[in-house]
């Protein structure tokens, strides 16, 4: 196997050839010299991503940078590189990395290692994450506070911040949006914006909030207000599931099925029968599910290069 230091340094070389971003290239230096410095053992090319996890600035570029370094490390050596680093979730800026892991706990245990993974951070910054929203975190001028429930080893938020709106859990979001449709009936004055206020604050959640409060509207026999919205919601799944079907490629699917949340990353659907899928987790194991439990559906079709 050839040097994985000298194939990156190769890497750079020809980045300075072809790259017409100069920042792209004064990362790619930075995160070799990053490299040339480091005291882990690089034997493989997914040895550097240690480096990039405890790299302090510029992580994102530096990311895009390591996995188009594994397809040049690939051309040259005609070896796969085996990652699943286009899985994780790696943001520069703190305040939009918490939004981040404020979503990530609405269907994951807090579970500090498998976080830090997941989120490219040390485990030590990741755990002083986890006391601060179990003990108050200021988040643009509000307190995020989560009560933690414990079973064992593991820990899980009792309630769900939307990263959009902050300091409001689901219930609470669900709360406002149904009791505004419901003021509207009465308030014939402010009828229009509470409509207005109650539908914007619909198509701000992401697609689990969007999940979570379509069934509760149409339990409350208000669906017809939100007849446009929940029907867009509603094809965009559907849509990626044909997509996931016709073109054989994974995708990650959100799912709440009698009360409990799935979540499947690079998963595939591999059969359906009208008003349920069949998915195939990356692991190999197959499971059904209505379509109707599915909260959100995301095709992975093939990824454009930022820098090509």
């Amino acid at each position: 196997m050839e040097n994985v230091k000298d194939l990156f340094h190769q890497f750079v070389d020809e980045l300075k050839n072809e790259e017409r971003k100069k920042t792209v290239v004064v990362a790619a230096e930075k995160f070799y010299s990053e490299i040339e410095n480091s005291s882990e053992e690089i034997r493989d090319p997914v040895d550097l991503e240690e480096i990039l996890r405890s790299s302090k600035t510029g992580k994102e570029k530096k990311r895009d940078l390591l996995l188009r370094f594994y397809r040049f490390y690939e051309n040259k050596t005609g070896i796969a590189v085996e990652s699943d680093l286009e899985d994780k979730v790696v943001v520069d800026n703190s305040q939009e990395r918490l939004f981040a892991i404020l979503q990530y706990t609405q269907t994951h245990p807090i579970e500090v290692e498998a976080m830090a993974d997941f989120f490219m951070t040390s485990t030590k910054s990741m755990g002083k994450i986890a006391a601060s929203l179990e003990n108050g975190q200021k988040l643009m001028g509000k307190e995020i506070k989560i009560p933690i429930e414990r079973e064992g080893w593991k820990r899980y938020s009792k309630v769900s911040y939307h990263p959009i709106l902050l300091n409001l859990t689901m219930p609470e979001v669900t709360a406002m949006t149904i009791g505004l449709m419901e003021a509207a009936k009465d308030e014939k004055l402010y009828s229009d914006q509470f409509i207005k206020i109650a539908k914007d604050v619909y198509n701000s959640l992401t697609n689990y909030g969007k999940g979570c409060l379509s069934k509760l509207i149409k339990d409350k026999g208000i669906a017809d207000a939100f007849n446009r919205e929940i029907r867009d919601y509603e094809y965009s799944i559907t849509d990626n599931i044909i997509a996931m079907m016709k073109t054989g490629k994974p995708g990650t699917i959100q799912i709440n099925s009698n009360g409990t949340d799935y979540l499947f990353i690079d998963c595939y659907v591999i059969s359906d029968e009208g008003e349920s899928i069949q998915i195939r987790t990356k692991n190999g194991k197959e499971k059904w599910f209505p379509i109707s439990d599915v909260y959100s559906c995301e095709c992975h079709m093939d990824r454009k290069d930022d820098f090509e």
